[in-house]
């Protein structure tokens, strides 16, 4: 199991933010350093996840449910994305 892959899939293990190759890497690390962001909490009902896809990986954030819609429903992509990007704010103490 990739350390990055962890993280998306929630068990709350850190990853190596240097390190970023993969996707799910990308997207972590990304998603880490969006979580600095004082404005954003993971207590807003999933509006500050869905802003740190939207806004500050953007583009990662399309390939990666690209990606991930060739073996799932793109729904549920896009859910797991918005779970990791909420798992980055639980990480952060927000």
């Amino acid at each position: 199991m990739k350390r990055a892959t962890a993280l998306v899939i929630g068990f709350g293990v850190s990853v190596q933010v240097a390190a970023a190759s993969t996707t799910d890497e990308q997207l972590s690390a990304c998603l880490l350093k969006a979580a600095d962001n004082s404005a954003y909490t993971s207590h807003d009902g999933g509006r500050s996840a869905q802003k740190m896809l939207e806004a500050d990986c953007p583009s990662v954030y399309l390939k990666w449910v690209s990606e991930c819609s060739v073996a799932d429903e793109r729904k549920s992509c896009v859910l797991k994305a918005a779970l990791s990007a909420q798992m980055a704010l639980k990480l952060k103490g927000k």
